[in-house]
């Protein structure tokens, strides 16, 4: 104990390290080494100058209320307390090692300045408001006791927990804490600093900062900006009054609650059984929203999240997600909803009398009114009610109740499936988007009689029994009923049409409207009508019949009224007799008035009507109008005689007896076989091929034996002996030993003839080599003759236009060739043979008929040609040819039947003679003679004429019938112009390669060529 004075301690050990030291006041104890005392208490002082002071080894509970000073340090051992409740001013810093360093006693004294290594607890125990400004590590905790506020306002690294006892803590921002901090019931956080170690908090916490690590929460919690990471357990009251983030969920408990009046942006989902309410001006947006409790949200509030309510949701803000309102759910909605990528989902009751955007998909009970916009379907179980007028729909799928609330409702399309759906008690239009509309269920009257408009292009079909009773007005588009509409008025505007086989009230139609029974067009159909009937002027009655007798009919109760209407007649495909009579119209209440007239679109048929006081019958009989009356080209004519030559009851005259005029004409065209007669054509082209091949060789193929080497040196006798010689360059020539050649070319053609007003364009695509032999008879004296032989093959694949008519022609061929040279001038000459089989198969279809006839047929061709050319040498390798030549392809068809059905043809065997004649120039030139690989390039240009029948024809006959007819095929080009361009390398003096390009182009047709082509020499 010190009483009075001073007491200096030196050397570390002037005091026992257990002894407990009494500091009175006015007293001091003076440190000049370090000291370990077991305890330390009093009101004195303790001056530790620079040393440091051991206290609490004793593990007692002590309160030392005097002052430490100096710049040494304190530390703190033992498992008791020691209450520090003067000032302080030591700057050496803190230790606690164990136990409890409290600073303050309960009032407003006691204080702590500089750092504070915790390994055990500190506490700070005031009445008043104190700021701590040093740093605490360690593993310890800290504790806050006293009805006071503690503030810390530095970064802090202490493991241990926070603990908020009694009064309040704050962090002032950089303050930092990396523990869990703890508040109990009655306590205060202020927080604008870092939470890392999470939140449990049971008193009242206003956060701006961070806490991060998780929050539990059984007290109120404010948030006026920040973050809250981590999961959030609330079992008390959150508040979010500012800008507010969590990276995690939030989990709000039974009688919890959440409020919203800032933006709280939660990255988990929200998970509600307490309450949650978005104030005006609040905004949440979540991952997602589990609702089993009581979610509010404002006029001016908002959330954005994917939503399951199981619970009570009163939407009078926005809303923006996908929803699903599960069986237990209530969503009330006065506000705006919109969902994002699926319509609203309810299985449980939707009240919704403001804004729901998406569509909507219900199996539970909907109350609706104002905008319901997207589609709606209503599932069996589902139970849709209007409570005012309601806007929006766009596709509306029923197979449940809806019932209009008396109200009237537009949407876009009408569909269900379900022939016990209702839908009715209001004013329904349906087709606002044009689509089809097909609705099985039942349209019923309510408290108020229900209306049915239809408007759009689209197809209304309605097969259920439709029971209600207001009126049916159909603006546009079809009406198509295969069910009942037996206490309905129709009424039909210009554009409508009425077709299916069902039961009405009354039915009129006005200018511009069509009555056609049937639920197709061609199909038969049977129209009720249980009151009357009225057909305006300027309305159709469009029948369908049928060779055996049976056509639409109408069956009136009442009265019908015809007078001004038209009749149009259709007829179906099938041997129809001289003359055949239908009843197209009964009325019980007898037939007023008289149509204006019938009409129909056949050619071969003509219709008339006749009265009777309660029928209408309408008689079609075969006029007397040839087929080949409405054809337009030559070979439509022949096919038309021909089908009509079959007569009646043969297939193609019965199918075509029933054609409008442009149905016939298009049938005649592909009856008509002008692919046959176009072989000629195709043959006539692929001739060209294996001619041009043969000509290339000898134009082309027959200068390198010979080639110009050049000037070379030689040396003559000089006059003056001893004087230098000049050398004088003289030109030699060298031939080629190699006198027999070996050449191929491969070959690749497109080619296209253009239609004519008789036969079809058709498109050509060849493909081919051709292989030769040749040999120059210098040795047998006969100079510049060469002789050879030659053979390949070449593909043509032809088509019309869509494929209509297709085929192969695979042209095989041989021959000999040669060439004569008598200085400048040259002949070249040669003679093809080929065997040249095709494949044929044709499409044929229109209404009445399709066939695909098909036929394998031989043929053959023969060829001879020659040319004539003179060169004239340009010097520098440069040489240019005039030439005349001439040619005759004889070409040959064999008979042949097609296989197929009613369009299969049979044809006669054919020949024709085409002679040619082209005159023209050609070019060619060495690049450079002395190159390591010499190239030479050429070109051609030059007019040829075909001579003789230059339009291919066919002897036909249809297989079912024998009536022959004659097909042309498109016209061969009387005239055309020629061209070829290439080159060549030589490889050796023994090889070379060419490339090249022919082309021949006349008014109606050209031919276009890319060819390869090598020689080897021996």
């Amino acid at each position: 104990t010190i009483a009075a004075g001073t007491l200096l301690a030196r050397g570390g050990q002037a005091i026992g390290d257990r002894s407990a030291v009494l500091v009175g006041a006015g007293a001091t104890l003076a440190l000049a080494d370090g000291e370990t005392v077991g305890s330390l208490a009093g009101q004195g002082r303790v001056a530790l100058g620079s040393a440091r002071l051991n206290a609490g080894g004793d593990n007692s509970f002590t309160t030392f209320a005097g002052t430490l000073d100096g710049t040494g340090g304190l530390t703190k051992a033992g498992a008791g307390t020691l209450t520090l409740a003067g000032t302080n001013t030591y700057t050496g810093g803190t230790t606690i090692a164990a136990g409890t360093l409290q600073v303050g006693d309960g009032g407003t004294a006691g204080s702590l300045v500089g750092d504070v290594a915790n390994a055990g607890t500190l506490a700070f125990n005031r009445a008043d408001a104190v700021t701590f400004a040093g740093t605490i590590s360690g593993p310890g905790g800290l504790t806050k006791l006293g009805a006071g506020t503690l503030t810390l306002t530095a970064a802090h690294s202490f493991t241990g927990p926070t603990t908020v006892a009694a009064g309040g803590l704050g962090l002032t921002a950089p303050a930092s804490l990396v523990s869990p901090v703890i508040t109990l019931a009655g306590t205060t956080l202020t927080h604008a600093g870092t939470l890392a170690g999470g939140l449990t908090n049971a008193g009242i916490t206003l956060t701006s900062g961070t806490i991060a690590g998780g929050i539990t929460n059984t007290g109120s919690l404010t948030a006026t900006g920040g973050a809250l990471d981590g999961a959030i357990r609330n079992a008390g009251q959150v508040a979010v009054t500012g800008a507010v983030s969590s990276d995690a969920g939030f989990a709000n408990a039974a009688g919890a609650s959440l409020t919203v009046s800032g933006r709280y942006a939660l990255a988990g989902g929200l998970d509600n059984a307490g309450t949650v309410a978005i104030a005006d001006g609040g905004r949440l947006v979540a991952g997602r929203v589990a609702n089993a409790g009581l979610l509010t949200i404002a006029a001016q509030g908002s959330v954005v999240d994917d939503l399951l309510n199981t619970g009570r949701l009163v939407n009078a803000g926005a809303y923006t997600a996908d929803a699903v309102n599960a069986p237990g759910g209530t969503l009330i909605n006065t506000g705006t909803f919109t969902t994002v990528s699926a319509p609203f989902v309810n299985a449980g009751t939707l009240v919704t009398t403001g804004s729901l955007t998406g569509g909507l998909t219900n199996t539970g009970a909907v109350q609706a009114a104002g905008v319901l916009a997207g589609p709606v379907s209503n599932a069996p179980s589902g139970v849709i009610a209007l409570t005012g007028p309601t806007t929006g729909i766009t596709r509306l799928a029923n197979d449940g109740a809806f019932d209009l609330g008396g109200t009237a409702l537009s949407v876009g399309s009408l569909t269900g499936t379900t022939a016990t759906a209702t839908l009715g008690n209001g004013r329904l239009t349906v087709g606002t988007d044009g689509s089809a509309s097909d609705y099985a269920g039942q349209i019923v009257d309510g408290a108020s009689p229900t209306s049915l408009t239809k408007v759009g292009a689209g197809t209304l079909t309605l097969s259920g029994l439709n029971t209600f009773s207001g009126p049916i007005s159909i603006l546009g588009g079809d009406l198509a009923v295969t069910g009942a509409l037996p206490n309905a008025a129709l009424t039909f505007g210009a554009g409508s049409r009425l077709t299916g086989d069902g039961w009405f009230g009354t039915v009129s139609l006005g200018a511009g409207s069509v009555l056609s029974p049937g639920a197709a067009p061609g199909a038969l159909g049977l129209i009720r009508v249980a009151g009357s009937l009225t057909l305006a002027p300027g309305s159709v009655y469009r029948v369908d019949a049928t060779p055996d007798g049976r056509a639409d009919r109408v069956a009136v109760g009442g009265g019908a009224t015809v007078a001004g209407a038209r009749v149009e007649a259709v007829a179906g495909a099938g041997a129809w007799a001289p003359r055949t009579r239908y009843t197209i119209l009964t009325a019980a209440g007898g037939v007023q008035g008289r149509f204006a007239g019938v009409s129909s679109s056949f050619a071969f048929l003509t219709p008339f009507l006749g009265y009777e006081p309660n029928a209408v019958t309408l008689t079609l009989a075969r006029n007397d109008l040839d087929f080949a009356a409405v054809a337009h080209t030559r070979n439509q004519r022949a096919a038309a005689a021909a089908v009509q030559a079959g007569a009646v009851g043969s297939t193609l005259y019965d199918a075509v007896a029933t054609l409008s005029a442009p149905q016939a004409r298009a049938a005649f065209a592909g009856l008509a076989g002008d692919a046959h007669a176009g072989l000629a054509s195709t043959a006539f082209a692929t001739a060209g091929l294996s001619r041009e091949a043969v000509l290339d060789r000898l134009r082309w193929g027959g200068a390198p034996e010979a080639r110009d080497y050049g000037a070379l040196p030689a040396a003559y006798a000089a006059d003056r002996p001893g004087e230098p010689v000049e050398p004088v360059a003289v030109p030699a020539r060298v031939f080629d030993p190699r006198i027999v050649s070996l050449w191929g070319q491969g070959l690749g053609s497109l080619g296209h003839v253009r239609a004519d007003a008789n036969a079809a364009a058709q498109s050509r695509r060849s493909a081919g080599f051709v292989m030769g032999v040749d040999a120059r008879l210098d040795g047998l004296g006969l100079g510049g003759l060469r002789l050879g032989v030659v053979g390949g093959h070449v593909e043509t694949d032809l088509a019309s236009p869509g494929q209509v008519q297709t085929g192969t022609l695979a042209s095989t061929f041989g021959g000999v060739y040669g060439s004569l040279e008598a200085g400048p001038a040259v002949l070249r000459f040669g003679a093809l043979a080929a065997d040249e089989p095709a494949r044929l198969r044709r499409v044929v279809a229109f209404p009445g008929l399709t066939d695909t006839p098909s036929a394998r047929t031989g043929g053959r061709s023969v060829q001879g040609f020659g040319e004539a050319g003179y060169r004239v040498a340009l010097g520098a390798g440069a040489v240019l040819e005039p030439f005349v030549g001439a040619g005759a392809v004889a070409l040959g068809r064999d008979r042949f039947a097609e296989q197929g059905g009613a369009a299969a043809l049979t044809g006669a065997a054919r020949a024709s003679l085409l002679p040619t004649a082209t005159a023209g120039l050609r070019a060619e030139a060495q690049l450079d003679p002395e190159a390591a690989l010499p190239v030479s390039v050429h070109a051609l240009a030059g007019y040829r004429r075909t001579f003789g029948d230059g339009v291919p024809s066919a002897v036909l006959a249809f297989r079912g019938t024998g009536a022959r007819f004659v097909s042309a095929g498109l016209p061969i080009d009387r005239d055309a112009l020629v061209a070829e361009a290439g080159l060549s390398v030589l490889l050796s003096p023994a090889a070379s390669l060419g490339l090249s390009y022919t082309g021949q182009i006349g008014a109606r047709a050209q031919d276009h060529a890319a060819k390869g082509a090598f020689t080897v020499r021996f």
